[in-house]
């Protein structure tokens, strides 16, 4: 009986509790995880109110074997507010490259499923996710937080709704200095940087190809459908995109939208 007793408080105190994070740091704000490679970049879903940075740039091309085909599990499951990523994800201005998630129909799809905390400086490039509504680069659904510093570079497809280059769905928040390359295939409410706006946006652009395949709900260069929305100083590529929508930022052309991005 004694045991079994003692087997069952080992299995309590260490059975069930979650894997730590594999690299350095304490996950405080004084002391963020380290990532420095994918598999680090997949233990976040470990622990959804931590602090962590990179490292270095990471190569997530081993994704496109994972779970089966699926790829990359999305960070948080965007089900209930505790599943929420609401810690701070800093990127330090390195990239990850080659990400790829194929989870349709699965709605919340993206790096982040759904967020409440704050994603900053980091880049996305050569980014390949399918997904259901409520699906984007970086965040599936973003309830509230920031997301600033932030550039996307890659391909979306879906048979949903709310599906943005850089974030499906916005509900409060606020988006800043971001920046959308990726060529966006949905069928309703599809924006080159969000697919449903009903939050803060300044600053930011888009240039890439936005179509929407079924010709229902709204469709954008910049954002697809808007709600309570406050746009300042952002843009979109008019003729890549194949869009002149107007009231959701502002559609630029030709040498108008090299002099906003810079180059």
């Amino acid at each position: 009986m004694k045991k079994v007793i003692f087997l069952f408080l080992f299995l309590f105190l260490f059975g069930f509790v979650s894997a730590s994070f594999s690299g350095d740091g304490d996950g405080s704000s004084d002391s963020a995880y380290l990532i420095t490679n994918c598999t680090q970049l997949q233990e976040m879903n470990d622990n959804l109110s931590a602090y962590y940075e990179l490292s270095n740039d990471i190569n997530c091309s081993n994704t496109s074997t994972l779970n089966d085909g699926a790829g990359f599990e999305p960070i948080g499951d965007g089900v209930t507010s505790s599943s929420n990523f609401s810690g701070v994800f800093d990127g330090k201005g390195y990239i990850i490259s080659n990400l790829y998630i194929n989870r349709t129909p699965e709605f919340y799809v993206g790096l982040f499923s759904s967020v409440s905390g704050n994603i900053l400086n980091v880049g996305i490039v050569n980014v390949n996710i399918s997904g259901g509504t409520r699906t984007g680069s970086l965040v599936g659904h973003l309830n509230e937080g920031n997301v600033s510093g932030i550039s996307v570079y890659g391909t979306i497809n879906s048979s949903g709704s709310e599906i943005g280059g850089l974030i499906g769905r916005q509900d409060g928040g606020l988006i800043s200095n971001c920046y959308s390359f990726v060529n966006v295939t949905a069928s309703e409410n599809v924006g080159g940087l969000i697919g449903g706006c009903h939050g803060n946006v300044s600053n930011s652009f888009s240039v890439g190809i936005v179509e929407n395949t079924s010709s229902i709900g709204g469709v954008g260069g910049l954002v697809g459908s808007i709600g309570g929305e406050n746009i300042t100083d952002s843009y979109y590529d008019k003729i890549t995109s194949g869009q002149n929508d107007t009231g959701k930022g502002i559609g630029l052309s030709g040498d108008e939208i090299k002099l906003f991005r810079n180059i």
